[in-house]
């Protein structure tokens, strides 16, 4: 039955071109990253010189292909900024570590060629499909419903075990064993592991919470968005993954901080921000230089987590000694290993293993190699593989997506309905890549997060420290989806309101003024505006600057 898998993922792409001749653009890249995130199979088909076909890789040829066949505009607004440049870095830092590995320049093309398949196709399509606030919405509410129509097959995995994946395409992607939790199975359905659904379910409770938080959305496939909440968080607390349901939380509580804190201005708004970006940076540090060890890790960690849960970090954080060590001891530590051995095409030379001969039954002796040190932490595998550089740049793409969206948007204005999705998801982030210090699971719509975070619009910080909070609100009401913003007798910034009837905008000093002039009705991104030139709807007029 692993046919089935294989013909799955090739015939995805397929698929995914005619799901963007049927849907609007947008929609279907949600549709084809979503649905391949869901129930694409675990699998991998290895190919030379190309990317390996997998559920992200398959989502991404298809939607490229679809979007270059059927929207090849939007393609062509692609704009690079200073922002792409960790992308960038992380793409292209594998050839560099083949080169002073002696792998070849063919191995080091082949490796920028995998990580672009990886990580930066789909940071391009965020980029170009997922760069306003609109857009973002639209993938947060994809995230929701794919979470909704999920949940029936994860209610049937936690009674019969996590067996869904091995009925529909022949194998089972994850031990079974490290499924069962308290007593009860925790689901997996067609994902990496039980992790990876559990932070899948996580994000869309992330996503939802501050939609309603936000009141950007009453209704949620036709069911109000607080039952959408309730609903899911159940979900999620059932799925029995103490971290991911810690993620849940903190993200929670980071963005009720924000809201709170973010009206009175101040970087003590940010702390949250900061402290879940620096966490990662410091725990890195800390371990590859020794100055924490692992006993000192599992003592504090011992007074709220059960003895299972002791071993398999006791396990993980062994694993993690090694290979840092070996990471360490390469030729060049910047750098790194590189992927492969070309001396011994069986080790890994970033692992650590042990060697022994033994006796097969016909008297031989036999070379047995065997991995002594398991790696879960993405972290860990890219400084054994790619080195301190590549590992750097590694999470500069994952954490900086965040403060480009503190930086363009204020936090006072993160619980604007328009911006709800963003921020999540730039927490969302944040959070990743705090997993991603024990776990390695790169999910594809985290992907298109990063790209979309860093060319999002629109950039309210300067309308509002030139024309003040109400016309950076104002230009964030047209943002909204599915309409040209709330309902305001003033219509879209920047437009001040006839004498007497609201508090003005406090437009800089030399600006014409505004007269209760006869209104236009038919501007656009509708509302009325004033008939006065440089106050109609357009890019905003800034003041002239004092020399």
């Amino acid at each position: 039955m692993i046919a089935l898998a294989k013909i799955a993922l090739y015939a995805w792409v397929p698929f995914v071109l005619l799901v963007f001749a049927v849907m609007k653009p947008r929609r279907a890249v949600i549709f084809a990253y979503v649905g391949g995130w869901l129930f694409l199979p675990m699998l991998s088909i290895n190919f030379s010189g190309i990317p390996d076909l997998t559920k992200i890789t398959a989502s991404s040829f298809g939607v490229l292909l679809g979007a270059g066949l059927f929207d090849y505009k939007t393609l062509l607004k692609f704009r690079p900024s200073l922002y792409d440049l960790p992308i960038v870095a992380w793409c292209v830092s594998p050839f560099f570590t083949s080169i002073v590995n002696d792998l070849g320049v063919y191995d080091g093309v082949s490796s920028i060629v995998q990580q672009l398949g990886l990580w930066g196709i789909p940071y391009f399509i965020g980029r170009v499909y997922f760069a306003d606030m609109e857009g973002f919405t639209e993938l947060g509410i994809g995230i929701i419903i794919g979470a909704l129509v999920y949940l029936p097959f994860c209610y049937l995995e936690m009674v019969i075990s996590p067996l869904l994946h091995k009925y529909i395409y022949g194998f089972v992607q994850h031990s079974i064993a490290q499924a069962k939790r308290w007593g009860a199975f925790r689901p997996m359905v067609f994902m990496q592991s039980s992790l990876a659904l559990a932070m899948y379910m996580t994000t869309a409770v992330l996503i939802a919470f501050w939609l309603w938080v936000t009141k950007a959305q009453k209704k949620i496939m036709g069911m109000p968005i607080l039952w959408v909440v309730g609903i899911l968080v159940v979900t999620q607390i059932l799925c029995k993954t103490m971290a991911a349901t810690a993620f849940m939380f903190m993200g929670i509580a980071a963005l009720y901080w924000i809201k709170w804190m973010g009206k009175s201005g101040g970087l003590i708004a940010g702390l949250p921000i900061l402290a879940l970006a620096i966490a990662p940076a410091v725990y890195m540090y800390a371990r590859a230089s020794e100055l924490v060890n692992k006993d000192t890790i599992l003592t504090a960690m011992g007074t709220f987590t059960s003895d299972d849960r002791l071993v398999s970090l006791e396990v993980r954080l062994k694993a993690e000694d090694l290979v840092t060590a070996q990471a360490l001891s390469a030729p060049n530590p910047w750098w790194g290993w590189g992927k492969w051995d070309p001396n011994d095409t069986r080790r890994t030379p970033w692992r650590v293993y042990m060697e022994y001969e033994k006796k097969g039954l016909d008297g031989m002796p036999t070379r047995i190699v065997r991995d002594i040190a398991p790696t879960d932490g993405l972290w860990i595998i890219t400084m054994g593989q790619y080195g301190l550089i590549g590992v750097t740049a590694l999470t500069l793409t994952i954490i900086l997506p965040a403060f480009v969206l503190w930086k363009r948007v204020p936090l006072k204005f993160w619980a604007h309905p328009a911006v709800a999705t963003a921020a999540a998801m730039a927490i969302l982030l944040l959070l990743h890549m705090i997993d991603n210090l024990l776990n390695g699971m790169i999910n594809s719509l985290y992907l298109l997060a990063l790209g979309g975070l860093c060319g999002i619009v629109p950039i309210v910080r300067k309308t509002s420290r030139l024309y003040g909070p109400a016309a950076a609100i104002a230009t964030l009401n047209q943002h909204l989806p599915g309409s040209a913003g709330l309902p305001s007798p003033y219509g879209a910034f920047p437009v001040q309101p006839p004498p007497g009837q609201g508090p003005a905008y406090g437009l800089p000093t030399g600006f014409p003024p505004v007269v209760p002039a006869a209104y236009s009705p038919a501007q656009p991104g509708g509302g009325a505006f004033p008939s006065l030139a440089g106050l109609q709807a357009g890019p905003i007029p800034q003041p002239r600057r004092r020399r």
